[in-house]
């Protein structure tokens, strides 16, 4: 995935799986076709927080007291994954045996646990694999981020509306749906993504705090709101959320700084753009938006050192350079 800027956000899988693996709750029950979260279960999250070792010991225990049915499917599965993963191989034969398949947890739940096993050991294509035959809406999701990346924009949104349908309520989908959106410049139905991901307020598989990922749903939000309806009171208003969210983030400043120079608000453009600067001193996306915003108080000469630090740490930054031709053309023609 990529900035909104377009430069890769620097997504890490490993650490959003385990963050996700150690609070996603209990799935649905018996007979289900898709997973779904029960967000209730606070015996599986506290099993999900042991130690390492002392959560190997606890899931060994619990498989030997499935023989005489001890245990509910769902809490099965995901012991059995474990297991299976930690090279255990009888309960890898227990949950795929013919016997078993027609229980829960040799169907989607098996698969769908089995799978954060192992991508938390840094196996995705198994991952991958096993939560697609799970029917698991984070496999849809982490295949949207690739069609993403491979420029299939038409699939991602295909694969995250699929995430929709299984987890309503999944902030990623709706955040990543209206990042793609704003980028094909589809302002409204982007506006209204970031929005309904910003009334969910869950992100199961964000690589990230909770708080820094809704700061970029407001970031977004407020730049597509103003972009849809040139309501520079609701923009801004959404943009400030997002700097209280997370105040070390410079897209708040940075759209903020943008919505201010395209309603003709130099002064306030610049004193965004100023703090954006300061947060971001060694990328080019803030020294570049206030050069836009310098070029609108006409002040060339400042805006010209913007563009020029620009191409010092990306030479082949074609706005830039752009810009930079615009201004002499405007000057040689004073």
């Amino acid at each position: 995935m990529r900035s909104r800027s377009g430069k890769a956000h620097g997504f890490d899988w490993r650490w959003m799986l385990l963050a996700s693996f150690c609070l996603l709750p209990l799935l649905a029950g018996r007979g289900i076709t898709g997973v779904r979260l029960n967000r209730n279960n606070a015996k599986l999250l506290s099993a999900l927080q042991r130690p390492g070792e002392a959560q190997l010991q606890a899931v060994a225990e619990d498989f030997a007291a499935l023989k005489h049915g001890a245990l509910d499917d769902e809490r099965v599965a995901r012991q059995l994954a474990f297991l299976c993963v930690q090279g255990q191989s009888v309960a890898c034969d227990a949950a795929l045996s013919p016997e078993r398949e027609g229980s829960a947890f040799a169907g989607p739940l098996f698969s769908f646990w089995l799978g954060k096993a192992y991508a938390l050991r840094g196996d995705m294509p198994a991952a991958l694999a096993l939560w697609q035959r799970a029917g698991a809406a984070s496999y849809f999701f982490h295949q949207a981020r690739i069609d993403v990346e491979q420029g299939d924009v038409e699939q991602a949104v295909a694969n995250l509306d699929v995430v929709v349908k299984l987890e309503p309520l999944a902030s990623d989908a709706f955040y990543l749906k209206g990042w793609i959106l704003e980028r094909e410049g589809r302002w409204r139905e982007s506006n209204a993504n970031y929005a309904q991901a910003i009334a969910n307020g869950t992100f199961l598989w964000a690589d990230m705090a909770e708080s820094a990922r809704l700061a970029q749903a407001y970031i977004g939000f407020g730049f597509t709101e103003y972009q849809a309806t040139h309501d520079l009171t609701h923009a801004t208003a959404a943009l400030e959320r997002a700097s209280l969210l997370n105040p070390q983030d410079p897209w708040a400043f940075i759209r903020l700084c943008d919505v201010y120079r395209l309603a003709g608000d130099a002064p306030r453009a610049l004193e965004a753009c100023d703090e954006a600067v300061r947060l971001m001193p060694d990328q080019h996306w803030a020294l570049f938006s206030r050069a836009r915003a310098w070029v609108l108080a006409e002040q060339y000469e400042p805006a010209i050192t913007d563009l020029k630090s620009v191409l010092e740490l990306d030479p082949t930054y074609m706005p830039a350079r752009e810009l930079l031709a615009e201004i002499m053309k405007r000057r040689s023609s004073e």
